[in-house]
């Protein structure tokens, strides 16, 4: 398969991750590598330009979280000449409260299920299967970070999303649509012809430590529509299904449950608190 690879790098220290990942993808593949970035330490530059020599660096301003950088790509490629488009980015550590669906996601959790279609090569090979047996699969990406309406915790986008989509001449079916929460997956290149020259770097605002929810957060969701509104679908590498996955975690949590907070770590037995922890981090005054 032709393969372009859109990575954009924000946290240095995560690229060995990363790397691995691209070793998968490139091992069996025709892949054109494309690095975004915004700062690189020259460590890094030199450790991504041993590993992958015939990689394309892109410098872009801090805009539009890891959206812009691949939106800037895209707008330069052209898409025929390749069979699959994969999104990577440098996914930071999330607070050991976070949470994903019904679950918690803290830590590298979420990142590694993001990465979880391409982090070894057996699960490569398994996401390359899924585009060849069915060729009605548009998208690829891991069940437990696969989300739709229900579960979207930022229905507030919804309006912009539909505009957008409008603006695109794409369909948008509340109750079919999926996307991928966190945007790393592999997708049919032909299916982002109509994202191409769409957006510009005026149209994004500078990326914040803050999550502010914007256009970067809307097109998140739009990645993954507008795979749908062309007749295809978006599934897991490993054949699991995510609305299965969701059922399963619901039982789970009805039998035994931990939530954590910012303030504690609170457990449940069929739904019964049993024990609550305090979560404070002593620092002492300054």
């Amino acid at each position: 398969m032709r393969v372009i690879v859109i990575v954009h790098i924000f946290y240095n220290s995560l690229v060995n991750e990363l790397s691995t990942c691209l070793l998968n993808i490139s091992e069996h593949n025709d892949a054109t590598i494309y690095f975004t970035y915004n700062s690189l330490t020259n460590n890094t530059k030199i450790f991504l330009r041993n590993k992958f020599p015939n990689a394309i660096f892109c410098k872009v301003n801090n805009k539009g979280y890891d959206i812009w950088p691949f939106f800037y790509v895209l707008n330069q490629v052209t898409l025929k000449s390749f069979d699959l488009i994969i999104k990577l980015h440098t996914k930071r550590d999330m607070p050991e409260y976070t949470r994903l669906k019904i679950f918690s996601c803290p830590g590298t959790t979420w990142r590694e299920h993001l990465l979880a279609f391409c982090n070894t090569r057996e699960n490569w090979h398994k996401t390359q299967k899924k585009f060849i047996s069915n060729q009605k699969v548009g998208m690829v990406s891991d069940s437990l970070v696969i989300f739709n309406y229900k579960w979207d915790p930022s229905k507030c986008l919804y309006k912009q999303i539909i505009e957008i989509m409008d603006k695109l001449n794409l369909k948008y079916k509340k109750n079919n649509n999926l996307f991928v929460a966190g945007s790393m997956f592999a997708v049919r290149a032909e299916l982002f012809k109509c994202l191409q020259n769409k957006f510009i770097e005026n149209d994004f605002e500078y990326s914040s430590c803050k999550h502010i929810e914007g256009l970067p957060h809307v097109l998140e969701r739009v990645l993954g529509f507008c795979v749908y509104s062309q007749g295809y679908c978006l599934e897991s590498f490993n054949n699991k299904n995510f609305k299965l996955e969701i059922f399963k975690r619901t039982c789970r949590k009805i039998l035994f449950y931990k939530q954590t907070t910012k303030r504690h770590v609170l457990y449940k037995i069929l739904g019964i608190p049993i024990y609550i922890k305090n979560n404070y981090i002593h620092h002492g005054e300054q």
